[in-house]
């Protein structure tokens, strides 16, 4: 399984940026498949530098490349929210924490999730297919 994480660096002590199109660096995480609430075990990191500060769009589509099923990050733009909700990537609010500990708190269900454009929690049936 791939988790992205938007961060300031290109290790997973680097800090989750505020803004997904100012991170520095997108990190691809490879875990391997564990039960919700445990702890992830580290497979892989690739690191994707960031070379399009204006949208973000190239961020979401590298998760989507990859097939993350999660990201991790801050705000989404809402051209970005629209491409990642779009593929089925699940959203976190990691924003502040080191990447290794958002990484940590995802597994235990400790960040919120970004449902909407508006970066909170809030489910607003957007991008819900019935």
């Amino acid at each position: 399984m791939n988790i992205g994480i938007a961060v300031d660096g290109k290790d997973l002590n680097s800090i989750v940026t505020d803004k997904i199109k100012e991170c520095k660096y997108l990190l691809i995480v490879n875990v391997k498949d564990h039960a919700v609430g445990e702890a992830a075990e580290i497979v892989k990191v690739t690191e994707i530098e960031n070379l399009d500060y204006d949208s973000g769009i190239q961020i979401a589509e590298e998760l989507i490349k990859h097939n993350c099923e999660a990201s991790i990050t801050g705000e989404l733009e809402p051209a970005v929210f629209d491409l990642v909700a779009d593929a089925c990537i699940t959203r976190y609010n990691g924003a502040g924490y080191p990447a290794y500990i958002a990484l940590d708190l995802m597994e235990k269900r400790g960040l919120l999730l970004i449902r909407n454009r508006e970066g909170t929690d809030t489910c607003d049936d957007s991008h819900h297919k019935h």
